[in-house]
């Protein structure tokens, strides 16, 4: 059985589609320069406006940022549009005909009016939102309990029990020189941060760090999230 569902602006010539990370599908308006979002349902529920006129929406994609992106075919630029619907662009060397998100952590594309191949590097997909004062020294041997939130670049709590950190390693910021991340007791098994719903705004993670053995000086504990290649750090000091 085929049904079909009219989009709320006509003439909005709806072109490609795609399953968001929200669990809705999102498509692109090109007659009316917006993106557009509906629910496997049928029930439209978002139209957001492209910032810039006449530019022409193609393709759309998830990126490995977790964001969407799309494709401005008439100009040189590539749109990224969260779930909320915030919408930014940004320049390309030359025009796009294909977007596809890498196993690399980045964006690729094709430029149609050459024999070109572009990359595209788009960074961490979270902000880190610290929930203590990383100023703050600890004696070494001492429990350092490194609370923090993931963040969007806005600040807003993106914490969930679904999204697993895991401690990778220590590096001393002032030489350099890397360790073993070593847990309290069995507070965090499989050097895992545990999710606690208490803590910042939605939830944020926490990690009970053992310092034994780091002599005086700057740290960073180094991290890695669910879905996202990119090593994100929680500084901390030792006296």
């Amino acid at each position: 059985m085929i049904t079909e569902f009219i989009v709320p602006d006509a003439g909005s010539s709806p072109g490609g589609i795609t399953a968001g990370p929200d669990g809705n599908l999102w498509f692109t308006e090109n007659g009316v320069n917006r993106i557009g979002r509906i629910t496997t349902a049928g029930v439209f529920n978002g139209e957001f406006p492209v910032p810039t006129s006449g530019a022409n929406v193609g393709v759309i994609t998830v990126g490995p940022d977790g964001n969407l992106w799309f494709t401005e075919n008439s100009l040189n630029q590539i749109g990224r549009i969260s779930t909320s619907g915030v919408i930014m662009e940004f320049p390309v060397p030359g025009p796009q005909s294909g977007l596809t998100s890498g196993p690399d952590g980045n964006l690729w594309f094709t430029e149609g009016s050459g024999n070109i191949i572009v990359k595209l590097n788009i960074g961490p997909r979270y902000s880190t939102c610290l929930l203590y004062d990383p100023t703050k020294a600890v004696h070494s041997g001492a429990t350092e309990p490194l609370k923090l939130e993931l963040c969007d670049g806005s600040g807003n709590d993106l914490s969930s029990a679904s999204i697993t950190i895991h401690a990778i390693g220590i590096t001393q910021a002032s030489t350099s020189i890397s360790g073993e991340v070593e847990d309290s007791g069995n507070a965090n098994p499989d050097n895992d941060f545990r999710f606690d719903p208490t803590l910042g705004g939605t939830g944020g993670y926490i990690f009970n760090l053992s310092t034994k053995g780091l002599s005086t000086g700057t740290y960073n504990l180094n991290f890695t999230a669910t879905g996202d290649s990119f090593v994100y750090s929680a500084p901390f000091q030792v006296k």
